[in-house]
């Protein structure tokens, strides 16, 4: 099992270890929307973290059982199911690590292929016939490419002579541009910008994606970014870059790196590497708005703050706000995403 701590965002740890973040971004949105009701998702939580205790001493036949539990009160967290079949399988219980792996694959989590927990059950012909399909399906939504999704402002506000801007949002682990683009949205008509959502290259299951950090990945990113600068006749001045989680560490390693194109940064819940984050030219500098939950792992905040160190000193202005929750898009993101937005824009 792919362990998602989401503790440091290098390239390293999210190639190896991401499973259990999934909880985070599925299971508190959710809760934070009222979608579950409260108590359900609080004993969901409660079951999975006490899930990841079980796996981590190696009680894996216990551990599976509390994902299954959680997964049973929680049908948004397709991580829990994934987990539970990975743990029965290392406890060699074959029946419920097929059983719980049917789940995940309907549930929509479709990485049985690169999961090193299934080998000791990939002789199973019902396994084998699952990972199969899942793999399939993988190679299927490839073929379909890596376009963005993009919404644009009313015509009638170019019209008026009112020059247009661009925010690039990037989504997490997990995510994808269609979802993602929600909470921007609003800013679509108030701020006449057009919004460019990405989509990560790696696939782990049905409209789940993440990023590889890649010279490559980050080069379609640049591409894409001047597609629709030309594209939607965007004032270059007016573009702003943001994401969150994986998202929020493109934000600062590929914005950093290309401080030229942005007049904003704008990371939420992602962390700030000094060694894979490099400034190009502060001299160009784009302002950082970063948001950090107040639930969330202390490495976010104290990475945000290392950041402004080094960034202040190259006269780059930063600020960092908390907002309520954990590593979540915060409820009041309307408000705090405005704030952010007027702050980087020409007036």
């Amino acid at each position: 099992m792919r362990v998602q701590t989401a503790i440091n965002l290098t390239i390293k740890i999210l190639n190896t270890n991401m499973k259990f973040f999934i909880l985070s971004i599925i299971t508190l949105f959710l809760f934070s929307n009222a979608i579950l009701a409260q108590n359900d998702a609080k004993a969901a939580i409660i079951k999975y973290m006490e899930a990841n205790q079980h796996y981590l001493k190696k009680e894996y036949n216990e551990a599976g059982n509390k994902y299954k539990a959680a997964f049973e009160l929680n049908k948004a967290n397709k991580a829990a199911a994934f987990n539970s079949a990975c743990s029965y399988a290392l406890a060699n219980d074959i029946d419920n690590a097929v059983a719980m792996a049917q789940i995940a694959y309907e549930a929509g989590n479709y990485g049985f292929a690169e999961e090193t927990d299934f080998d000791s059950i990939r002789s199973d012909e019902r396994f084998a016939a699952i990972e199969a399909i899942a793999t399939a399906d993988i190679a299927a939504t490839k073929e379909k490419g890596t376009d963005p999704v993009v919404v644009e402002p009313p015509i009638e506000l170019l019209k008026m002579g009112n020059p247009r801007g661009l925010i690039v949002a990037v989504h997490g682990y997990g995510g994808a541009p269609e979802t993602f683009q929600e909470p921007f949205k609003f800013a679509v008509d108030k701020y006449n910008v057009v919004l460019l959502c990405l989509r990560g290259s790696e696939i782990n299951g049905k409209d789940a994606f993440h990023w590889n950090f890649s010279r490559e990945e980050y080069m379609r990113i640049d591409s894409q970014i001047n597609d629709a600068i030309k594209k939607y006749d965007v004032d270059p001045s007016r573009v702003i870059l943001t994401g969150f989680s994986q998202g929020g560490f493109i934000c600062y390693n590929f914005g950093l790196q290309k401080l030229d194109k942005f007049v904003g940064l704008m990371p939420i819940a992602g962390n700030f590497s000094n060694k894979n984050s490099v400034v190009e030219d502060a001299s160009k500098g784009a302002k950082i708005y970063s948001l950090v939950g107040k639930s969330d792992k202390p490495s976010y905040l104290s990475s945000a703050e290392e950041a402004k160190k080094l960034l202040v000193k190259q006269e780059i202005e930063m600020k960092i706000v908390k907002y309520d929750g954990g590593h979540i898009i915060p409820d009041n993101h309307e408000e705090l995403f405005s704030e952010a937005i007027e702050w980087f824009l020409p007036k």
